[in-house]
């Protein structure tokens, strides 16, 4: 699990989805359940899973989604089920709940419609994870690899986890720890405005990261069907990133000495989380009641410091912000079914916090360092939504979902421009669903959403390393969306699986970098842009093909934004915005062996990252690229060799730096081509 840090073409208001049906015999397609395509466990072997988040990754045709980041416990979020509930919690916790599960208390696995589940925010397909009582299970992993890249080795990779119980009673216990080892290594080369070269520089970078979590969760079923559910996590963070960048101008005939730059950065951080839930029956209904409360502390100090071989007084900055964010969310939700139809009520309110404290020092004449006035501030937001869901289904191959609620919110700032504002917004969702073949399906949406909030943005802070300072801009509100969509499902037989996806979005409110004053520039809303994409997942198998025991998986988003640029009037890009995600994996179980093997490929592109006063964009060629060699049974444990980054990937970054706006003319830019080195690793795997 990852955790660190750092057109007029319209295809009109659809989306076009393929996901599929599974090509696999033991698959079988229940028109009475929901249009549920149900795989047996046994499909799965073949794989030697350990975890219930091992079988999901090997679901034909599907891929876990684990949702935008969103706002509260409502609508929305990951598209994965647990014995036909879903994961009470927030974006990762869907995988660390599947990661919990032993593979061998997996029952079967189905691929639902989410539209006919009547659960709110869910459409197209949805996986539900079918479970079994059996004693203690548990499974470990353990992963070690060296690079030649100049970095330590790293060996305390590891995941263990561990649960129990009846039908009554479960519990589960995890612990994970999550390693980074990467160093960075190139030249860079800086130009003036008339592209004549100033500086040449060697960069050397080291990412050293570690973060243990401990989580655990405990299920209660009652004689009456009650059930309770209580979770909790509690993470830590130690992450340093260091660059040491070897300045020669005076090669290229500067008169500027030779220097050597540092920058160390420490990230320090503790999270915990507690949240539960509660469901009983009351009246002709169903009762759940939800509770999170979350504390996340953090303390990040990036420090800048240029020495001189003249033996000039060395420069430098120092910034230290130390943040204690909180949330705490409670829910009710009521669910009552009339014949074919099913209706459900909730209400949902929130508190969340951020308290910043800032250090800013400076080096003076002297090359000591001198505290310099830096504000403190705290933003908090008290919000309450309503929201009522509907949901029918008129045949087996017609279903529908709608959604209408409201939404209010009140944000407050304190500090030099504190300021307290209240918002209601509407919100809601339609969504059709036509199974027009057993193998092939359709489905169609609209949705009001209401975006999610950074805190962060709201604050000062200071970027020491590339200057990238951000004003305080106490106005910034969640942008708005109109989501147009259409879904279609298809299976191809033994052949394999397809997905397929298009989307329009209509933004308001949109968050990108405005002005603030004469010269400041901070996060803000712009008046309106949109996002266009499609999206394209499928599973094709060997089997047709001569090749049994094979299978290559797809993934593909194209996307493409436009928004307003607030100084030059003139569409662009929406900062940072993805445009490009390209996976292949190929894997191949050799049948009547307990050998696999395979690779796979990435190639990712985001759009440039936009600021009143520069540019910034990374490309990464000719992409990341791996091999793997597994045996399957090696005293009932799976080894797995795997060599990464054979195609020699390269980070290749530009930036650009204006006299004062992007209006102005061009300062200089700074060309960069980073190496990552070749990495080896051996992963154990094993079931307990």
């Amino acid at each position: 699990m990852t955790y660190f840090p750092i057109s007029h073409v319209c295809c009109g208001t659809f989306f076009l989805a393929v996901c599929t049906t599974s090509p696999v015999a033991a698959q079988q397609q229940d028109a009475t359940s929901n249009n549920a395509a149900t795989y047996d466990i046994s499909e799965f072997e073949k794989f030697t899973p350990r975890t219930a988040l091992d079988i999901a990754q090997q679901v034909p045709g599907f891929t876990i989604d684990v949702g935008e980041k969103r706002r509260g416990l409502g609508e929305g979020g990951a598209n994965v089920l647990i014995d036909s509930k879903r994961v009470t919690g927030k974006t990762e916790d869907v995988l660390n709940a599947l990661s919990r599960i032993s593979a061998g208390n997996v029952v079967r696995v189905e691929v639902l419609d989410g539209t006919t589940l009547g659960i709110p925010g869910l459409s197209g397909p949805v996986l539900n994870i079918v479970r079994k009582a059996g004693g203690i299970q548990g499974s470990f992993a353990y992963v070690a690899s060296v690079r030649t890249d100049r970095v330590p080795l790293q060996f305390g990779k590891i995941n263990f986890s561990l649960s129990g119980g009846d039908d009554s009673l479960g519990w589960s216990l995890a612990f994970d720890h999550d390693q980074r080892r990467i160093a960075l290594s190139g030249p860079e080369y800086v130009r003036d405005g008339d592209g004549t070269l100033t500086d040449v520089r060697n960069d050397l970078q080291r990412h050293i990261g570690d973060q243990p979590t401990f989580s655990a969760a405990l299920r209660r079923s009652g004689p009456g069907g009650d059930i309770l559910n209580l979770n909790a996590e509690l993470r830590f963070l130690w992450f340093k990133l260091t660059e040491q960048s070897l300045r020669f101008g005076s090669d290229i005939g500067q008169t500027e000495p030779e220097r050597i730059r540092e920058l160390v950065s420490k990230l320090g951080r503790t999270r915990y989380k507690l949240g539960g839930d509660y469901e009983t029956g009351l009246g002709k209904g169903q009762l759940k009641l939800i509770g999170l409360h979350s504390m996340d502390a953090t303390s990040l100090e990036p420090e800048v410091t240029t020495f001189f071989s003249d033996g000039s007084v060395p420069t430098g900055t120092l910034f230290r912000r130390d943040a204690v964010a909180s949330e705490t969310i409670a829910r009710v939700e009521y669910g009552w079914s009339t014949d074919s139809s099913s209706w459900q009520f909730a209400l949902e309110g929130a508190l969340n916090s951020l308290d910043v404290n800032n250090t800013l020092a400076l080096r003076d004449a002297s090359g000591v360092l001198q505290p310099a006035d830096f504000p403190d501030s705290k933003v908090s937001e008290q919000r309450t939504e309503g929201v009522l869901n509907y949901a029918r289904t008129f045949s087996p191959e017609l279903s529908i979902q709608a959604s209408v609620g409201m939404e209010y919110s009140r944000i407050r700032q304190s500090g030099t421009q504190g300021l307290v504002r209240s918002f209601m917004r509407p919100k809601g969702s339609l969504d059709l669903t036509w199974n027009t073949t057993p193998d092939f399906n359709l489905s169609a949406g609209v949705a009001r959403e209401v975006g999610q909030l950074d805190f962060f943005d709201f604050i000062a802070s200071v970027d020491p390393n590339n200057g990238n300072d951000n004003s305080s801009n106490p106005e910034l509100v969640p942008p708005q969306s109109w989501i147009f969509d259409m879904e279609g499902t298809l299976a191809l037989g033994n052949w394999g699986n397809i997905s397929s996806r298009a989307y329009l979005q209509w933004i308001t409110d949109i968050v990108d970098q405005v002005p603030i004053g004469a010269t400041g520039q901070a996060p803000g809303n712009l008046e309106s842009g949109r996002r266009i994409g499609v999206e394209w997942t499928s599973t094709l198998l060997g089997e047709r093909a001569g090749l049994p025991g094979a299978k290559l998986d797809t993934s593909l988003v194209l996307e493409s934004s436009r928004l307003v640029d607030p100084l030059t009037g003139q569409r662009r890009e929406i900062t940072g915005n993805r445009q490009r995600r390209l996976k292949l994996v190929f894997r191949h179980d050799i049948p009547g062996s307990d050998i696999a093997w395979g690779g796979s490929w990435q190639s990712d592109r985001d759009a440039a990252m936009v600021r009143l006063d520069s540019t910034f964009c990374e490309t990464r060629d000719p992409g990341q690229a791996e091999l793997f060699l597994e045996h399957k049974s090696i005293f009932g444990l799976t080894l797995r060799g795997s060599v990464l980054n054979i195609l020699d990937d390269k980070r290749n970054s530009g930036r650009l730096v204006f006299d004062g706006r992007r209006t102005g003319s061009l300062l200089f830019s700074e060309q960069r081509k980073l190496d990552e080195g070749l990495k080896f690793q051996v992963e154990l795997k094993g079931s307990l």
